[in-house]
């Protein structure tokens, strides 16, 4: 199976970002539903999910125009955000504040966006001329 490299990872993400984020802030109600939130429940749901879908854009806009290595620690900080959302997904699912099933597709959705933030920003390590070079010439030494 081929690796996800972390140029895909970063583009994945930030494709949820701009996608998932403006959705939510323009139709928030319409998000909810394909969140599996029953707006009924809560007359606030709205203003929450807007919270959630700027949320989403600012971190994906931060990402987008942020130079190198800042993005990566943007990338990474925002996994840690999803991993939160993850948690929070799950607490809200075992004490009956969202249906089981929202709380098991948000969970998800959490987790595959922490796991593409560490990917997408994940630190290259890149071995210098220098090293290299000094290298080879030690091994021709032997």
């Amino acid at each position: 199976m081929p690796a996800l490299s972390a140029g895909v990872a970063e583009r994945l993400i930030l494709a949820v970002r701009f996608s998932l984020g403006p959705l939510s802030y323009l139709a928030p109600r319409f998000t909810g539903r394909v969140m599996l939130l029953p707006a009924g429940r809560n007359d606030a749901m709205p203003y929450l999910v807007r919270l959630f879908g700027i949320r989403d854009l600012a971190l994906g806009v931060g990402a987008l125009l942020a130079p190198q290595p800042t993005r990566q620690r943007i990338l990474r900080y925002s996994a840690v955000i999803d991993a939160a959302d993850a948690v929070a997904a799950v607490f809200a699912g075992t004490r009956g504040d969202i249906p089981v099933a929202a709380s098991v597709e948000a969970a998800l959705a959490g987790s595959v966006g922490a796991g593409l933030g560490l990917i997408a920003g994940a630190l290259e390590v890149r071995v210098p001329t220098w090293w290299r070079a000094g290298f080879r010439s030690r091994r021709a030494l032997k």
